[in-house]
């Protein structure tokens, strides 16, 4: 099927979805409540200092009037701190699927394929 012959996904919402994102279908373009929903999500329209614009006339006076190194600033600063949050979020979840242990921490015993994973999930 092409998404010109079908509307929406095949996969239907997670059971544990709110009602509100059940209809918030991702690859329902021509739901525009929907796109709007999963566009205000993306990096280019929540990132502080992201420049929008609606008509050519306005890119350019954004262009001529707009400080662009102080937006760069501002931009890199916002993605070291989002970098920092993503970071801590996939440490936090990687201790809690190894129970405290940081991958490449544990002893690997010698021996061939075969043997080191029967000792190490018996």
């Amino acid at each position: 099927q092409t998404a010109g012959s079908r509307r929406g996904s095949l996969i239907g919402a997670h059971p544990n979805a709110s009602a509100h994102l059940k209809t918030m279908d991702p690859n329902d373009e021509r739901d525009p409540k929907a796109v709007r929903f999963w566009l205000g999500l993306s990096d280019i329209y929540n990132t502080p200092g992201v420049l929008l614009f609606d008509s050519w006339a306005h890119l350019l006076a954004l262009v001529r009037d707009t400080d662009l190194c102080k937006v760069s600033q501002g931009q890199r600063g916002a993605w070291g701190r989002r970098e920092e949050e993503v970071h801590s979020a996939w440490q936090t979840l990687v201790s809690e699927i190894t129970g405290g242990k940081l991958p490449g921490t544990r002893p690997v015993p010698s021996g061939t394929y075969e043997q080191v994973m029967a000792e190490l999930y018996p």
